[in-house]
């Protein structure tokens, strides 16, 4: 999925966390929109469809709220993100039949976030 000028991104992972910051500066790179999402909430989630969003991360808990509150779906997301920490596949199977156009996986389950920095992976 294409991000740059006319995407609007938002993250469940602070800024201060490299996450949030990695995606943060890959966002304003690209001259995509940065959104700040300082709180997480289905209400907060819900939101975000009337500002716009086609891009966001959460992490694996935040997405089994959302998928128990029949809410993962906004208006307009075209990528969701996930990361920080595996996914279980029971949750990721539920996740694509909500209706997911994209899902990216943002870490192996093997590895922690550190290494799964934006650019060229190794092996």
């Amino acid at each position: 999925m294409t991000v740059g000028p006319g995407s609007v991104y938002a993250s469940g992972s602070p800024f201060y966390h490299i996450a949030g910051l990695g995606n943060l500066a890959v966002m304003v790179a690209v001259g995509a929109t940065v959104l700040p999402f300082p709180r997480f909430g289905v209400d907060a989630w819900q939101d975000l469809g009337s500002h716009g969003v086609t891009h966001a991360f959460l992490v694996p808990t935040m997405i089994e709220r959302l998928l128990d509150a029949s809410a993962l779906t906004i208006p307009g997301l075209r990528l969701l993100q996930h990361g920080s920490a595996p996914i279980r596949p029971a949750m990721l199977a539920r996740g694509v039949r909500a209706a997911w156009r994209a899902v990216h996986q943002h870490v192996r389950p093997d590895r922690g976030v550190s290494d799964r920095l934006p650019g060229p992976r190794g092996p």
